[in-house]
This record gives structure tokens, C-alpha cells and sequence, in this order.
């Protein structure tokens, strides 16, 4: 009895966030911005904890570009001034670095956007991912 009560429960845990429309991706359009791995996902059971492990995994990633950023402003007095410059002094020192990107997308510094910052963080990093041009 309590062995049927378990998988009972644990079917319609699997089951209750599958089958509907809101699980499923939506297409994207040449228009929208790409999304990366676990963005665009209703709430629910699985979609969730998938998204916060893509979320954790980006950030993981990201944490030694921005431990390079403050160190560059701190040689320098400043961010990097350009895509060219941000990618030979920052990800160039990073060994095997990768965020997993879409294909057909690329990572894209903002140096007007580095300039208005003052100290980098996760949170404010001058980085969008585009489409390949």
C-alpha cells in the first residue's frame, strides 16, 4: 500500500508539469533577442530547477571575467575600450572559457556601458549575447 502510494505520488509529481501548452518553447523569431539554455520556461517542477542550473552554471563562467575586469580597471584606471580589447585582455586570459552560447550568437561587450559602471560585478556586467551578423 504505501509503495503504490509513493509512485503514485511521485507520477503525479512528473506529470504535473508536462503536456500543456506552457511548456513548450516558444520559436524564436529573427526579431527577438536569442535566449540562452534555461531562459524562457514557464514556472513548474522541472522547468525551474533546470533554469536555475543553466543560471548557476552562466554565472560560474562569468565569475572570473568579472575578477578580470577589476583587475584590468585597476591596472588601467578603466574598462576595456573595445570588443577587440575586451576579448584579447579578458576572455583571452581565461583558459577554455565558454558559456554554452546558441549557435549563431556571440558574446558582445558594451564599452560605453563598462564606462558608466564603477566597480564590475555579476549583476552589472557590460555583456549582451546577439545574433552572428
Amino acid at each position: 500500500m504505501r509503495r503504490s502510494l509513493t509512485a503514485l505520488i511521485l507520477a503525479a509529481g512528473m506529470l504535473a508539469g508536462c503536456g500543456g501548452e506552457g511548456d513548450k518553447t516558444p520559436q524564436q523569431s529573427g526579431n527577438t533577442p536569442p535566449r540562452l539554455k534555461g531562459e524562457g520556461y514557464d514556472p513548474g517542477p522541472v522547468a525551474t530547477p533546470i533554469a536555475a542550473y543553466f543560471d548557476a552554471k552562466r554565472k560560474i563562467a562569468l565569475f572570473p571575467v568579472v575578477q578580470l575586469m577589476q583587475m584590468y580597471k585597476a591596472e588601467h584606471g578603466q574598462h576595456p575600450a573595445s570588443q577587440e580589447e575586451f576579448m584579447k585582455e579578458i576572455i583571452g586570459k581565461i583558459p577554455n572559457f565558454s558559456l554554452d552560447l546558441p549557435e549563431g550568437t556571440r558574446l558582445v561587450y558594451d564599452p560605453e556601458k563598462a564606462g558608466q559602471i564603477g566597480t564590475c560585478t555579476l549583476e552589472n556586467l557590460p555583456l549582451t549575447v546577439e545574433r552572428s551578423p
